[in-house]
Order: C-alpha cells, then structure tokens, then sequence
C-alpha cells in the first residue's frame, strides 16, 4: 500500500488546549507527524491561515454544525480565505430532534446550501455520526433517508467509518456500495466504546483502507479522535505512525 496522505481534525485539541494561543506547537507537531492537511473550525482567527502556510499545511475542510449553514455565502467567503474548498456539516438541524421529519428538513437545508456553496467553488460534505444508522421510522434509519434526498451531484458524504462501525455496520462495504457519493473519509478507532489512536483498538483499518482507490470523488483523508485523550499530541502521532506502518 503506498502512503496515504492524510489530514488531521483539530477537534482532540478542543478540551485540553487553547486553541488560539497554542494553534503553532499544534500545527508543528501535526506537520512534523506526518499531516499534511488540517480539518478546522469555521470562524477561526483569520491568521490561520498563515499559520498553515508556516507549517506546510492546508485547509482541507471546515468542520460545522448543520445550523451553521444559515448564510452559506459566509462559510463559502471563510473556507476560501483559509485556501480550502469543503465543508463538512454534522447532526440534524436542531442536535437533538432526530424525527425523520427532522432529518427530511435538515435534507432540504443541505441541497439548499450545497447549490449555493457549489456556485463559488467550495463543496458540501455530510458527515455522519451514529445516530444516523438508528431508526426513526419503521425499519428506516436516518442514513436511508439521507440517501434518498440528498442530491448527490452537489452533496457527498464525509463518512466516518468508526461510527459507521460502533453501529455494526461494515465501513468497507458501505464505502464500496456507495462509493459515488464519498468526498470525505474519517479514519477513527474505538476500543469498547472509547476513541483511541488509530491501531489501538478494535477496528480493523486495513480493509477500509483497500477501499480507497475506488472511491472517486475522495478529496481527504482525515485522521479523528474524540478530545478525552489524555496526550492529544501524542494520539495524533501515534495515529499517524500506524497509518504509517500499514503503507510499509
């Protein structure tokens, strides 16, 4: 396998660092891993971007929440003044209210905003957590529903494969049938059901990662964990090491 190039999530820093005056050892330690890519917050500091230029960084994603995309036209102007084009959006339009009525809005506000932000060159990703493969009507999940509205000429998905997985599902068979319709994959493990660094728990990454070369719209790979980690910088690293070991 050859190496991968891969991104990595600031959300592992958000709980034990600051993530505005700590931004440069973080960005140092993730380039000097291995990283090539950040997935961001969206309204950071505007000098963010220069920070990634210093550490040889780019911009791959700004990582929202669905409410955030009440003025499109802003996200669009931010992502693209941090040298990126995409955007990954989580959860139903209210968090919590997960009704399928609720996610056929929320499908609605999706199409919606990915037509406005495909106008000025930046793309849409949804990305899933587990509640999406839980039922909300009869035998029909949210993901069904999703599946069935989005429009997925301007819509991908940014599939996270270590939720997809703590809900019994198959990433890798999941990658492989909807393969058209991935722009964004999220590598992540889990050990029971505690976020660890990539290689340290029950995931089986090797046969998500043989998937790769036939997804077509792939754009990022992005490396996650949850912030409980007790060295961020460390999971990272070692994250990156073993995505290392794979392409050896």
């Amino acid at each position: 396998m050859s190496e991968l190039k891969v991104g990595a999530q600031l959300y592992i820093f958000r709980e034990k660092h600051n993530l505005t005056q700590e931004i440069e050892p973080i960005l140092a330690l993730l380039s000097e891993a291995g990283y090539v890519s950040i997935e961001g917050f969206y309204r950071e500091e505007q000098d963010f971007r220069a920070s990634l230029d210093r550490h040889g960084l780019t911009y791959a994603a700004a990582h929202l929440v669905t409410a955030e995309l009440n003025e499109p036209n802003r996200v669009a102007d931010y992502v693209r003044l941090m040298g990126g084009q995409d955007v990954c959006v989580s959860g139903p339009l209210q968090w919590n209210e997960r009704t399928a009525d609720d996610w056929r809005k929320t499908a609605d506000i999706l199409n919606h905003s990915a037509e406005v932000l495909q106008a000025q060159g930046v793309r849409l990703n949804y990305h899933n957590h587990d509640f999406e493969f839980a039922q909300v009507e009869g035998e029909r999940t949210a993901i069904d529903l999703l599946l069935e509205t989005l429009d997925f000429s301007r819509v991908k998905l940014c599939l996270d494969a270590g939720w997809l997985w703590r809900m019994e599902q198959d990433p890798a068979a999941f990658l492989k049938t909807h393969s058209e319709k991935i722009g964004v994959l999220h590598l992540r493990d889990f050990k029971g059901a505690q976020s660890v660094s990539l290689g340290e728990g029950d995931i089986d990454q090797r046969p998500i990662l043989a998937v790769i070369p036939d997804l077509p719209h792939l754009r990022h790979i992005i490396v996650e964990q949850d912030p409980d980690a007790e060295n961020p910088g460390l999971a990272m690293q070692l994250s990156r090491r073993y995505l290392q070991t794979l392409s050896q």
